[in-house]
């Protein structure tokens, strides 16, 4: 799945910037060109560029860019998640952590989550850290803050209203 993320993203990017490259080519040269002309040679022109320029490679630049910016719409979450990676360590635990309560657990009360307690190395690997880092992390995260709490093989999560 990610190589197709990366082909479709790649795509996109390329067929995009051959399409900026070509429109901006079109107005730096031959815009400027047509300034001084007179309506039918202008009508004479623009009808030539249009026969010339509907071939296979203008098609596949131009449908290109839009069939692969729609494939990355799936995607957006997993390029969202890429740029976690900018977040601090703590910030990115603590948002898995209630996204892990939220999608795993029951709603205990109000707005109280209970969920079954992952493993530091599961939390790990969702925020793109060592197992170590998070311990760590999760040590901090328990002292400071009471809305989450892990006991034993339980991880309560209270939202307070708001969410990372």
């Amino acid at each position: 799945m990610d190589a197709l993320r990366t082909g479709a993203l790649l795509a996109a990017t390329l067929t995009t910037a051959v399409m900026a490259g070509l429109f901006y080519a079109y107005s730096c040269s031959v815009l400027p060109a047509l300034r001084g002309a007179d309506a039918a040679v202008l009508v004479e022109v623009m009808q030539r560029i249009n026969r010339a320029i509907l071939n296979g490679w203008f098609v596949l630049c131009f449908v290109g860019a839009a069939m692969g910016t729609v494939m990355l719409g799936p995607t957006a979450d997993w390029l969202m998640r890429g740029m976690q990676a900018l977040l601090p360590v703590k910030r990115r635990v603590r948002a898995a952590i209630i996204e892990f309560a939220q999608s795993n657990g029951t709603v205990a009360s109000g707005d109280e989550y209970v969920a079954p307690r992952p493993t530091h190395q599961e939390l790990a690997e969702r925020v793109g850290s060592t197992r170590v880092v998070v311990s760590r992390v999760i040590k901090e995260l328990l002292d400071e803050e009471e809305a989450i709490r892990m006991d034993g093989r339980t991880l309560r999560v209270r939202l307070d209203g708001r969410a990372d």
